[in-house]
């Protein structure tokens, strides 16, 4: 070897050295999996995806503005649920190496051996900057696996065969099949228009309350609204019949429709959707079509003809609405007086009586369940209030909150006026509304008319153990029983007769807790009109601290309910008993009839 070849001989064996040790040592074979199909691709960096079939027109969906849309062979709304879920399948779905490049190449008839030469799907995938073409083969044998390749990529796979499953066959796979796309928060104003005529909805900004504007202005029945809306919006579509924007809309009965539904935010349109006929011997679903949009299609008909109604349907029938605790009601008539809730509870002013709080919520329950059963008269003047029995009005109940400072003068949360009652119809009017409606008699009837009807219905409460005598007066005839332990009772000396003493005993118990079932009068001329002067009889109870509880009991006639009457303030209070206290208390504490009566 010549000196001047050395150092070259000497560079080239370095080189050698260097690619053995950087480069063959360290190479192998791509592992054989699980890996991702797409591996560092992120599907919301994806702006097109497009299908191909042998033979066939391919599909393609874009992403625009942050929705999909199909634009070939059609332009359409795509369904942005499966689109997605075809893209997450296909990062997150793994694969599997069946052969490596160098496999493949020492096999030049592998692709024709899974399906691969001609392939039956052919996936794009577009980014950014960036494309890859996804092919796939046959299935593998048990079918649960499908042969993939990429464009460019020497391995060949098996993945899933879901994520075949989530490619389209037709358009129909990929378009959208919810109707309406538009959610509630996207419009404030409602166009119907049906058979029956047409009129607007809208929606107030100061509370989001929906209004009737045309062909009047009137509350709306928010509710109704709502579930008519959700029907709507849950729509999907169950067969795309058509595409040609010049298909005939009068075979499928949309010209005109049967009913259009227009949605608008301000002046904007945001969408219009009109409803036709049904196809023979499919009255379970409509023809329907959006504007703007070519397709005509099939949706169920059940949501569609619940907007086939008149506007007086949408009308809000519930009289009374009011957000907010209601602090006072004020009851205005013959008798005027109200009703404040303290922090003690409720209580009957101007007379500073403790008013019953069961009763006081069924009362808000009610005036918020009172439903209109008739619209009388739209427009009132005030000369025609008159002949409703409204101009003055018989009875006014006003609802409050309480006032937020020293300026707050607004507080009615809610007022009715009551007037006239006519055939099992009463009218009654809102003084912030120009209407006249009548609700049903019966609904009324069971609102106060009287202060003492409200009161508190606890008499009182005595432990048992206290009452240590008990005296029944019937006109002249007096009767005194002493309790004898803590179960029995015995008669006085003096007192004549014959006794059940385990059954006083039970009869006493239940006056302990004298209850009214409901409160029907109060006054001394009240007492009169009920009979308590002519056949009233009393129970007393008394106490060991010498403190004497009387109640007297009436009945007019045997068929009428047994009422009580005690003294509160001063003054007779009559109330109907329980069906304990009349059963016990009539059987065993009134006296027997005398001799001969």
């Amino acid at each position: 070897m010549q000196a001047r070849f050395t150092g070259l001989w000497v560079t080239l064996a370095l080189v050698l050295l260097g690619f053995i040790w950087f480069v063959e040592r360290r190479w192998e074979e791509p592992p054989r999996g699980p890996r991702p199909l797409l591996a560092g691709w992120d599907p919301a960096e994806v702006v097109a995806l497009e299908v191909r079939r042998p033979h066939e027109l391919p599909l393609r969906v874009a992403r625009q503005d942050g929705t999909w849309w199909l634009e070939t062979p059609l332009r359409d709304p795509a369904d942005d649920r499966r689109v997605e879920a075809l893209l997450e399948a296909l990062v997150r779905e793994p694969v599997f190496t069946v052969l490596t490049t160098s496999e493949l190449l020492e096999r030049p008839d592998a692709l024709a051996e899974f399906g691969l030469d001609t392939p039956r799907v052919t996936l794009r995938v577009q980014a950014p900057g960036k494309v890859v073409q996804i092919q796939f083969g046959d299935r593998t044998a048990p079918g649960d696996q499908v042969f993939v390749q990429v464009v460019g990529e020497g391995e060949l796979w098996v993945v899933s065969s879901e994520v075949l499953r989530r490619l389209p066959t037709q358009p129909a796979d990929w378009r959208e099949r919810r109707w309406v796309r538009v959610s509630s928060g996207d419009f404030d104003r409602l166009t119907v228009s049906n058979q029956l005529g047409r009129f607007a909805l809208e929606r107030t900004p100061e509370n989001g309350r929906w209004r009737l504007i045309e062909p009047l202005r009137a509350r709306a029945d928010a509710e109704r609204i709502q579930t008519l809306w959700q029907g709507l919006a849950g729509l999907e579509v169950l067969e795309f019949v058509a595409d040609d924007p010049g298909a005939d809309p009068e075979f499928y009965g949309l010209a005109p429709p049967s009913l259009a539904l227009g949605l608008w935010r301000g002046t904007n349109l945001v969408g219009r959707f009109e409803f036709g006929r049904s196809p023979s011997n499919q009255a379970d679903r409509v023809y329907a079509r959006e504007s703007g949009r070519a397709a005509i299609v099939t949706v169920a008909s059940r949501p569609v003809g619940a907007w086939q109604v008149g506007y007086a349907e949408f009308r809000d029938r519930r009289l009374l609405r009011w957000e907010g605790q209601v602090a006072a009601v004020e009851f205005l008539g013959s008798e005027n007086f109200a009703v404040h809730r303290l922090p003690v509870g409720w209580r009957i002013l101007p007379w500073d009586l403790p008013a019953d709080e069961p009763l006081m919520e069924g009362l808000l329950d009610l005036l918020g369940r009172l439903e209109v059963a008739e619209f009388v008269k739209d427009v009132v003047i005030e000369p025609d209030l008159a002949r409703f029995g409204l101009a003055p009005p018989q009875r006014q109940i006003v609802l409050r909150r309480a006032a937020q400072g020293a300026g707050d003068t607004n507080t009615v949360l809610g007022e009715i006026q009551v007037g006239l009652t006519q055939d099992d119809k009463v009218f009654v009017r809102r003084p912030d509304e120009p209407a006249v409606y009548a609700v049903r008699a019966s609904d009324l009837a069971a609102l106060p008319t009287a202060f003492y009807q409200l009161r508190d219905r606890r008499i009182w409460r005595v432990p048992e153990s206290e009452v240590e005598r008990v005296i029944v007066h019937e006109g002249s005839r007096r009767r005194e029983m002493i309790r004898h332990d803590a179960h029995a009772w015995t008669l006085a000396p003096g007192s004549q007769g014959i006794i059940n003493s385990l059954a006083v005993g039970e009869a006493v118990r239940a006056l302990c807790e004298l209850d009214a079932m409901a409160w029907v009068g109060v006054g001394e001329e009240r007492a009169k009109e009920f009979g308590f002067e002519r056949v009233g009889w009393s129970v007393t109870l008394r106490r060991r601290d010498g403190q004497a509880l009387t109640v007297t009991f009436a009945r007019l006639r045997e068929e009428l309910p047994l009422l009580g009457m005690v003294r509160l303030e001063g003054q007779p209070w009559l109330f109907v008993t329980s069906p304990v206290v009349q059963e016990l208390a009539q059987a065993y504490l009134k006296l027997p009839p005398e001799p001969g009566s």
